[in-house]
């Protein structure tokens, strides 16, 4: 049977000779050396564990995985191996659709460029939980809470930064009346495992009045800034109040949708969502 030398063997393959030797050193493909030249030579049978090799790693396996496919597994550790790693690029998938998903609607929100200041609608929300992390500027969180929030924090944005501000006459009075953290509608909370235990707050699902608001700060992108509860909340109220909306929660929630710097100011664009009966 013909040998062929590792430049021969990667050009048929279509591979660099690094990617044999790579593949050499991790034993997937085995060579033979010329006890006097100390050629390597590679047989036919090698070209086709190369094309194996790269099946296997376009599927998300690893090298130590692909090594095992090729020279241990059995039929049996094969299927499983295959069905746990269906349920891994599910979930990577359904990841991907949601970043796309999160992309879509920050554009959607600023039509022709301009963002979609002071509109409303009333939508079918789905159900939601937000999970708190600070509160007044400050974060609140005992150091075992604080450990599970990091979650919430790593999976952004398919969490989303949000605001719990209260409804009630309160929040007219303190302009930095709420809580700081995280929301996400429960599917994506299922799908991630995040942890929606307590201090974690679950909205049901049902109608939710949505208002969307721009705010302007002279601090720039990088400030601190979050919109005191007094100024923004008269609008979305106020309208709820004309179309006879009654809130079914005693806490609207306020989702950063985007920021960027203007010329001498900091823009902040957000979403109320007020549930409402």
């Amino acid at each position: 049977m013909k040998k062929y030398r590792i430049g021969e063997l990667a050009k048929e393959m279509g591979v660099s000779h690094e990617y044999i030797k790579y593949y050499e050193k991790n034993n997937v493909i085995q060579c033979e050396r010329d006890a006097e030249s100390k050629y390597r030579y590679f047989s036919f049978a090698d070209a086709g564990k190369v094309a194996d090799a790269k099946r296997y790693r376009n599927l998300g396996f690893t090298v130590k995985e692909v090594k095992s496919f090729i020279w241990d597994y059995s039929l049996d550790t094969s299927l499983e191996l295959f069905r746990q790693k269906i349920v891994e690029l599910s979930e990577e998938t359904f990841k991907q659709n949601e970043r796309i998903k999160y992309m879509n609607n920050v554009l959607n929100c600023f039509p022709s460029g301009r963002f979609i200041d002071n509109q409303w609608y009333i939508i079918e929300q789905e159900e939601f939980y937000f999970f708190p992390h600070t509160k007044q500027n400050s974060f609140f969180l005992n150091e075992k809470d604080s450990i599970r929030v990091q979650k919430w924090i790593d999976e952004q944005p398919l969490t989303s930064k949000t605001l719990e501000i209260p409804l009630g006459e309160e929040a007219y009075f303190m302009d930095y009346d709420y809580l700081y953290g995280f929301m996400a509608e429960k599917d994506v909370a299922d799908m991630l495992k995040l942890d929606t235990d307590k201090p974690a707050v679950r909205v049901e699902r049902g109608r939710c009045f949505l208002y969307f608001f721009e705010a302007r700060t002279p601090d720039g992108y990088c400030g601190n800034h979050v919109p005191p509860a007094v100024p923004y909340l008269d609008k979305p109220l106020a309208v709820m109040k004309q179309c006879g909306l009654v809130p079914r929660t005693s806490t609207g929630y306020c989702k950063v949708i985007h920021r960027a710097r203007g010329d001498e100011e900091g823009l902040h664009y957000y979403a109320f969502y007020i549930p409402v009966v």
